[in-house]
């Protein structure tokens, strides 16, 4: 179960502060109108007539990141964004710092991005407490402190970050920089896996399939919650699925059934996948047997490094 350490993307947010001057909010407000309509020329003439307005400065930031209405220069991004961001703006900050994580147009400088993510999540911007998260669980910009990045986490998860609470729940299921609480790890997975989210579906079918709390083992909700993840695509979840049809544990015994779920996780490039779907090929197992299948599955697998897979490539080219 590997913790999620992807930043967190914020789309474009057109921002109209309410603590402005009634001229500024009138030009942001048309401005914003005119954004909406797409009319870019009209919307940067707007913004610029408040270019001393740190919602202005932010907008005017955006159209230049992402070259709408005028031609795309990270340096003027840059320039309006940093405005926008002395004066408190979150949104501006937290663009500044994807701009320096990513080295989007500037020198790539995790120090300040840190930096900016602390300025934004300190005013409880979620997507900035969790990269900051991140930024303190990876050591980018600072050094690896767990019990900080848990910190941020929930504080993320608290303002409806998704994936802040599934990297809350894998820090309590393995005691990272928290006591570890099983029994908290898995009500996070639950929360999550009932509103969808395919990687807390797997993981809480993992949970009752080990029976890894006070609760025993229960291979039917396993079941359940991992065919969840595996319509949505989730190839481990459709792995561990295969191997319960197989065996007929907590499912009714079907082979074919296996066998479709094998492929499907072969296919997303799981690579216990691959190496399983091979030896139903080569078995007849909820397939008819398949020895070139069999092989190029193996190849494919062996390619990957797995071990297994090379020594049975060895074994059939006898």
């Amino acid at each position: 179960m590997k913790l999620n350490k992807s930043l967190s993307l914020l789309s474009g947010l057109l921002l109209l502060s309410t603590n402005i001057a009634l001229a500024d909010n009138n030009n942001i407000q048309m401005a914003l109108d005119a954004i909406n309509k797409k009319d870019y020329a009209t919307a940067k003439s707007l913004f610029e007539k408040a270019d001393t307005n740190p919602t202005a400065q932010y907008n005017l930031g955006l159209m230049y990141e992402n070259g709408e209405g005028v031609p795309q220069d990270f340096n003027k991004a840059q320039t309006y964004y940093k405005s926008a961001a002395k004066s408190g703006n979150a949104a501006a900050q937290y663009n500044l710092a994807m701009m320096y994580s990513q080295g989007e147009g500037i020198s790539k400088d995790d120090a300040k991005a840190l930096s900016y993510f602390t300025m934004a999540a300190n005013q409880n911007m979620p997507e900035a407490q969790y990269n900051l998260g991140i930024f303190y669980l990876s050591g980018i910009g600072t050094s690896v402190n767990d019990t900080e990045a848990f910190n941020w986490f929930e504080k993320a998860s608290k303002n409806g970050n998704e994936d802040a609470s599934y990297n809350l729940a894998l820090m309590y299921l393995d005691g990272e920089g928290v006591t570890a609480d099983k029994a908290k790890a898995k009500e996070l997975f639950k929360e999550l896996a009932n509103k969808g989210y395919a990687e807390a579906q797997y993981n809480l079918g993992i949970m009752y399939l080990e029976g890894n709390t006070a609760d025993k083992a229960d291979p039917a909700k396993a079941a359940t919650w991992l065919e969840k993840a595996a319509q949505g695509n989730y190839s481990e979840a459709q792995y561990n699925l295969a191997l319960m049809y197989v065996d007929g544990n907590g499912v009714t015994k079907d082979e074919n059934q296996a066998f479709t779920l094998m492929t499907k996780a072969a296919n997303n490039n799981l690579v216990n996948a691959q190496y399983n779907l091979a030896m139903m090929y080569l078995n007849g197992v909820g397939t008819t047997k398949d020895k070139a299948e069999a092989k190029t599955w193996l190849e494919k697998a062996s390619q990957a490094g797995d071990l297994k897979a090379k020594e049975e490539l060895i074994k059939i080219s006898l």
